[in-house]
């Protein structure tokens, strides 16, 4: 028979120390971490293009009345009682207006209102004729403008009243007759033309800086939200 245990000459075990399963924190799943940073970045990025958007825009659009000016500056100009060569460099219609106001370049020639200045009121319009030689010495036909285009700016007041289509370039001959003598032709586009197209870039300028500033602000505040989550609770042993 074996011997029992407790009995003299029985071996011991050793005592062994119980050691408690150590129980750690899990760590929490918290999708939206780091959300803040960069919702603060499209945040930024959003305000930055609203600003810039807006103020291109208001740009543009007051600059519109100084693009009128040069438009109207840079109109061929015909005094009365001489023969002027235009130069047409490309087809189109263009607009013969009676400018009441303004200041003749130096034409050369032996024309004596050359580089003369005139003013008038703007709503006595003198009798004129007007006669236009092309390229080939033959006439070409005026027509009435059919518009009420009108400018006054840059020191300079005009009003259409008759047109012509080019349609070969070239070097032309306008011939100007009138009784009176403080006024002259001046030959070009539509005035509004160039100042129209730079208001309406100005406000599309303006309405996408503040569709897309508007749209990155929205998202940029959307995720700084979904970033911020609550602490998660300190851990407690099992």
């Amino acid at each position: 028979m074996g011997p029992v245990p407790g009995q003299p000459g029985m071996p011991m075990a050793p005592n062994q120390p119980y050691y408690a399963p150590m129980q750690t924190p899990l760590a929490s799943s918290n999708p939206g971490a780091g959300g803040g940073g960069g919702g603060k970045m499209l945040t930024l990025i959003g305000a930055a293009v609203l600003v810039v958007g807006l103020v291109a825009g208001v740009a543009l659009y007051l600059m519109s009345g100084s693009a009128k000016e040069e438009t109207v500056k840079k109109f061929a100009r015909a005094p009365v009682g001489c023969s002027t060569t235009l130069e047409f460099d490309k087809s189109g219609t263009f607009t013969f207006y009676i400018e009441t106001k303004g200041t003749l370049p130096n034409l050369g020639g032996d024309c004596a209102a050359s580089g003369g200045s005139y003013e008038r009121a703007s709503s006595d319009l003198p009798a004129v004729t007007l006669a236009l030689t092309g390229p080939d010495g033959q006439a070409v036909g005026l027509e009435r403008s059919g518009s009420i285009l009108s400018y006054d700016t840059g020191g300079y007041a005009g009003r259409a009243i008759e047109k012509v289509s080019i349609e070969s370039t070239g070097t032309y001959q306008l011939t100007v007759t009138s009784e009176e003598t403080d006024f002259a032709i001046a030959v070009g586009g539509d005035p509004e033309e160039d100042s129209s197209t730079m208001q309406t870039m100005g406000m599309m300028v303006g309405a996408a800086g503040l569709l897309i500033g508007g749209l990155l602000l929205f998202l940029g505040k959307r995720k700084s939200s979904s970033g911020a989550t609550p602490p998660s609770p300190p851990w407690q042993p099992g």
